[in-house]
């Protein structure tokens, strides 16, 4: 699938062993690129009854690491991967279109925070957004309306935590969800 005219994106699909049509979770990795624990979350949300696909944002970019430089893939650009992979979604028939949401580990955290910021670019409403770890240094006020959750670390010191607690201080006292 595509995130742009310029990129080709790959994954791995994980759905339940049933019949019938089951709510989607996007899950991208963070800087590092797919770990096993990507695929363990994707193999538990499928037995949860999700469909889950693992979004692999750096073959299809020729991108191997952005631990220590992120210039290549800002989490405002990747954000596109996740409209690109719920746009791809929404075409398969075991997928409720309707019920798509996302979730991302640290730089991929960004990214979904910078999708909550996109989604009136696109046509399609993500349900929830999921971010673990995630940088908010860059993000000023949140313009979304789908439903949030972040998950810090009090002692991180390599995203920290406090930046992400005045984004959702802020949110929260705007109404934001």
């Amino acid at each position: 699938f595509g995130a742009s005219p310029f990129v080709t994106l790959g994954g791995e699909i994980h759905r339940p062993n049933a019949d019938g049509r089951f709510p989607a979770l996007i899950l991208l990795h963070g800087c590092s690129g797919i770990h096993r624990v990507h695929t363990e979350w994707a193999q538990w949300l499928r037995a949860q009854g999700y469909v889950a696909f693992v979004v692999d944002s750096f073959s299809g970019r020729d991108i191997r690491n952005l631990c220590y430089d992120s210039t290549p893939l800002r989490g405002e650009a990747r954000s596109a991967d996740v409209f690109a992979a719920a746009q791809y979604l929404k075409t398969l028939p075991f997928v409720q279109s309707d019920r798509i949401g996302a979730m991302g580990w640290s730089h991929g955290g960004w990214a979904v925070l910078w999708a909550s910021q996109h989604q009136n670019r696109y046509p399609l409403r993500l349900r929830a957004l999921v971010a673990f770890y995630p940088e908010c240094r860059d993000l000023i006020a949140y313009l979304g309306s789908t439903p949030l959750l972040m998950l810090l670390g009090g002692k991180d010191d390599w995203t920290p935590a406090s930046y992400c607690q005045f984004f959702a201080r802020k949110a929260r006292n705007e109404g934001g969800p």
